[in-house]
């Protein structure tokens, strides 16, 4: 019908999310705007392939699709929420400057570094599953992809400097992707699952894959809904 937009067509004047995370990387963006930053990226159609083998039918339709990502930093977590170090280190490695404005802090995407940050390596050989709540596919072994990229191997202070942006990928907890979320229930619900599991909570489950997968994905953020 005349006047009515297509899937996939563009309104004029609207933006595309491509073009809205191209903007924001040139132009910046308040740090009071960001929701988190994750590794993103991934291959998310292995990653649910592999889950489906493991994962009751009668779940296999809830599957999310799409955004996936490892959480590494949230405004809204009460453990790393306060923790703006750990907040803008993240920036910094994926290649976002934090600055002071004259109002808020902001965040502006510096030259492009010769070479660029390295992939972000990780593995998954499990999945904890709860029925009818939320299903979270565990990370292990986060590392960057062929660090030599990244920084010179003869050199202590660029190996300190890998160390260090390291550990940054270890600072959560319990790192995982949320793959299944229920009505009535949020994906935050998947940061306790490794809780409950070591609580004996007989309606969490671990579901163990047949065979670990690899995934690389590198650092995104993401900005508050408005």
């Amino acid at each position: 019908t005349k006047g009515e937009k297509t899937k996939g067509e563009k309104t004029k004047g609207e933006k595309t999310k491509e073009e809205d995370t191209k903007e924001e990387k040139e132009e910046g963006f308040n740090i009071e705007d960001l929701a988190y930053v994750a590794v993103g990226g991934f291959d998310e159609q292995r990653l649910l392939n592999a889950v489906k083998m493991v994962l009751p039918d009668a779940d296999i339709p809830f599957l999310r699709c799409g955004d996936l990502h490892v959480t590494l930093w949230h405004c809204g977590d009460p453990a790393s929420g306060p923790k703006t170090d750990l907040r803008n280190a993240l920036l910094r490695l994926g290649g976002w400057e934090p600055e002071e404005g004259e109002e808020k802090e902001i965040c502006s995407q510096g030259p492009p570094s010769n070479p660029p940050p390295p992939l972000v390596a990780f593995s998954i050989d499990s999945v904890l599953h709860c029925t009818n709540e939320v299903t979270a596919a565990v990370v292990s072994n986060m590392r960057f992809e062929e660090p030599s990229r990244y920084v010179s191997t003869e050199s202590s202070m660029d190996q300190d400097k890998l160390s260090c942006s390291s550990s940054l990928l270890g600072a959560k907890p319990f790192p995982h992707v949320t793959v299944l979320v229920r009505e009535g229930h949020v994906s935050a619900e998947s940061n306790w699952l490794f809780v409950r599991k070591a609580a004996e909570d007989a309606a969490v489950q671990c579901l163990v894959l047949p065979e670990p997968i690899e995934l690389n994905g590198n650092l995104i953020v993401q900005m508050k809904k408005k």
